[in-house]
């Protein structure tokens, strides 16, 4: 269950961290301060604890003993028991790694309450990185909250079109995707097709899933000359139409039409 969404800050966050014990799933390089746990597929040895967020000047509060080194997208269970964890968080994790949903599994297993939190599909669309191409180079995935679900999109290549690019997100709230959970919680692959050219694939990303902006999309993605395309796709559609006007002038049924509206008119 989703009790709070789009927090403004991590340190907004933080307060809502509470409990004896806390793991942070993928914390290795940078955990969050109250975690006393860590499951991470980062050795100990090269793990960076000694900041922790929101307070950068804090080392991390986890012991060797509790740092557990484990590849969280295995497939093995992770090595605690079922609601072990008051309070679980991941944080800049699940965009990045190949089998999200089960780590979502796994998270929502060992505890009883969780922060999530990955980029926003705005940040993960913009220049945050470069302008080059579009959010992070590492990541995998676009994701935001459907309802009381977390979807992950596939992060395919024609995100990188400089035509498809969004503004880059100011606040937390927008360079974020953010949730506080109770409970359960529970992830999905919103798979699309790439058959039609790819067509509804990239309807995904449009404003309100545009029909004709996908089109669009599809046909600059697809094309070595754009602006060629257009035009020859524009004298299809007039080669087509004064074909179907030819047909129907020569249809019986058109021409019972005709002579019927002729008989109506001279009556």
């Amino acid at each position: 269950m989703i009790i709070h969404k789009q927090l403004n800050s991590r340190e907004e966050v933080y307060s809502y961290i509470t409990g004896d014990k806390i793991l942070d799933v993928g914390g290795g390089s940078l955990p969050c301060g109250k975690a006393n746990y860590i499951i991470d597929v980062t050795p100990y040895e090269f793990a960076n604890l000694k900041e922790s967020w929101p307070f950068f000047d804090k080392p991390s509060v986890c012991k060797k003993e509790n740092y557990i080194q484990h590849d969280i997208c295995s497939r093995k269970p992770f090595p605690f028991p079922d609601k072990f964890f008051d309070f679980t968080i991941c944080s800049q994790t699940l965009e990045d790694i190949r089998d999200p949903i089960w780590v979502l599994s796994e998270i929502s297993r060992v505890s009883k309450n969780g922060y999530i939190e990955t980029p926003s599909k705005q940040n993960e669309r913009s220049k945050a990185e470069s302008k080059y191409f579009a959010g992070y180079c590492h990541h995998r995935w676009l994701v935001e909250l459907n309802g009381e679900k977390v979807k992950f999109y596939f992060k395919y290549a024609f995100v990188h079109a400089r035509f498809m690019f969004l503004d880059k997100p100011e606040t937390f709230s927008e360079m974020t995707m953010n949730f506080i959970w109770k409970d359960s919680i529970e992830g999905y692959e919103h798979a699309n097709p790439i058959w039609r050219g790819g067509i509804d694939a990239i309807i995904e990303l449009t404003p309100n899933n545009n029909v004709r902006l996908a089109e669009e999309y599809n046909l600059r993605i697809h094309s070595n000359n754009y602006f060629l395309r257009k035009v020859i796709n524009m004298l299809k559609k007039i080669i087509v139409f004064k074909y179907v006007i030819h047909l129907l002038k020569k249809s019986k049924f058109a021409q019972n039409i005709l002579n019927i509206k002729y008989k109506e008119k001279n009556f």
